[in-house]
């Protein structure tokens, strides 16, 4: 049976660090691999992404179904204040891939620029 994504927005002040948790309900994350990835636009290919994280890259696995998605507030300071895309994809150690959260990564213009 087809799992399909959690929808579910994000927003987020420029400059700001960004944190969140990433929690799973079936399966392991164990030696999975795991991609964050935002960009202007959901048909723009990987390499122009705005933001992308990774296994040791931003992405900690926490335990079997949760795992952590950072982005450094030096990162988030870049950014111009609109909406962007975004998604959670991982493949798991059997090599299924799958979407697990995609939607709507706002960026709301901050008044301190200070990092």
């Amino acid at each position: 049976m087809a799992t399909i994504p959690t929808l579910q927005s994000i927003t987020w002040m420029r400059g700001d660090s960004f944190k969140t948790t990433l929690t799973i309900g079936t399966g392991s994350l164990v030696g999975a691999d795991i991609w964050f990835t935002v960009k202007a636009d959901r048909e723009l290919p990987d390499s122009a992404a705005i933001i992308t994280a990774s296994i040791g890259n931003g992405i900690t696995i926490v335990s079997a179904t949760t795992a952590t998605i950072e982005v450094p507030a030096a990162t988030m300071a870049n950014l111009a204040a609109k909406s962007y895309r975004y998604d959670v994809q991982i493949k798991t150690t059997d090599g299924s891939v799958r979407t697990l959260v995609e939607g709507i990564f706002a960026v709301k213009a901050d008044v301190t620029r200070a990092t």
